[in-house]
């Protein structure tokens, strides 16, 4: 994989660390496991996570004799569903649409999460032919921390079936058997589940507004198999045409993918990775270290207890990755880099006119 910076230089060796460990217990079982890194590897938020030896940006994929979760990939389903619509809604992306949203769905089993950290809903059109978009950016939080959510969280359905694989500094929390199963069996529930809760949250915003023309969703965190899960980045087929996510007001694009350079992208014979958007850098160069038996993970001397709830999001060394430099802008920095990695064709570039998102609404 061609890499960005030094941020992905030292988590790449991180990720082969993990690997390694994966495989030594997976070895156990008569299996192997991987880890493949995309373009857009970075640091998660989830303290657990990168703890637990996984981050953004990246798909594991394993080989057992007995079905097996590391569950520190804090499996859930995020989706960007962008939805054509036929009428210009600007009128409507105010506060009193999304409170009265918020409000309505309390009395429902759908939580809203669009105002909570990287998610968003945004207004957008085209630069090229004028149409225009509603884009949904979420998760399934109705199955993350609550007892029936597959985030390992303390006294939920698995916590107390939890077993730990240490290799040195690094481990693996894992379940397994029937609770693997099931817990697969859940996670793949939850592709239908999230698509439905974006267009019933959209149909809501729109009603007698604006109709939705047409509906493509693009999942880029889930389980593609019962021996695998994707962490940020999304799998897509040849030729293929899924969004990328860059920066907060910044142009969205949409990109036709038809081959991938590095091979080692592959999953399976016909799909491949890509990135879901530009990932979280660390300015400078990230020190990490783990200390299981204290349940502490330090980065930059700064420490974090591991578990749930403990978040890496306003840690003063991390940012959302930036293309721009002192001679080349984000736009063509940015696909210089994608170059070396794909065959792709710029389709369209999606402008957001207003948004909500964790600072409220915000036009741009």
């Amino acid at each position: 994989m061609v890499t960005c910076d030094n941020t992905q230089l030292v988590l790449k060796c991180f990720l082969k660390n993990t690997e390694a460990t994966f495989s030594k217990l997976l070895s156990s079982y008569g299996g192997s496991g991987l880890i493949k890194t995309c373009l857009d590897l970075g640091f998660p938020h989830d303290v657990i996570r990168i703890a637990g030896g996984f981050a953004t940006g990246a798909y594991v994929a394993w080989e057992t004799s007995c079905p097996i979760i590391p569950v520190d990939t804090c499996v859930n389903v995020c989706s960007c569903s962008i939805l054509e619509i036929d009428n210009d809604i600007v009128d409507i992306i105010n506060a009193t649409t999304f409170d009265s949203l918020n409000q309505r769905l309390q009395n429902g089993i759908y939580v809203s999460n669009f105002h909570r950290g990287n998610h968003f809903i945004s207004y957008l059109k085209s630069n090229l032919t004028d149409k225009r978009y509603l884009l949904l950016h979420s998760s399934a939080s109705e199955f993350k921390n609550n007892f029936n959510g597959l985030y390992p969280v303390r006294g939920n359905w698995f916590f107390d079936q939890i077993k730990v694989f240490t290799n040195g500094n690094s481990y693996i929390r894992y379940i397994e058997g029937k609770d693997a199963e099931l817990f697969y069996k859940l996670a793949q529930g939850l592709i239908s589940f999230n698509e439905n809760r974006h267009e019933f949250v959209a149909q809501l915003i729109l009603r007698g507004v604006a109709s939705i023309e047409k509906v493509e969703h693009h999942h880029h965190y889930f389980m593609p198999g019962p021996n695998s899960v994707v962490m940020g980045s999304h799998i897509i087929p040849k030729n293929a045409i899924a969004p990328v996510l860059t920066l907060p007001g910044a142009d969205i694009y949409m990109v036709q993918f038809s081959e991938t350079k590095d091979p080692s992208l592959y999953v399976g014979q016909e799909n491949f990775l890509i990135p879901h958007g530009w990932g979280k850098r660390h300015k400078n160069t990230p020190t990490i270290n783990i200390d299981f038996s204290s349940n502490k993970f330090t980065l930059d001397e700064k420490h974090y207890n591991i578990e749930f709830g403990e978040s890496l999001r306003a840690h003063p060394n991390l940012e959302i990755r930036d293309f721009q430099t002192a001679t080349l802008g984000r736009k063509e920095n940015f696909f210089a880099h994608l170059k070396k990695t794909y065959e792709y064709i710029l389709i369209d570039e999606l402008s957001q006119i207003a948004s909500y998102n964790k600072s409220g609404i915000v036009i741009w």
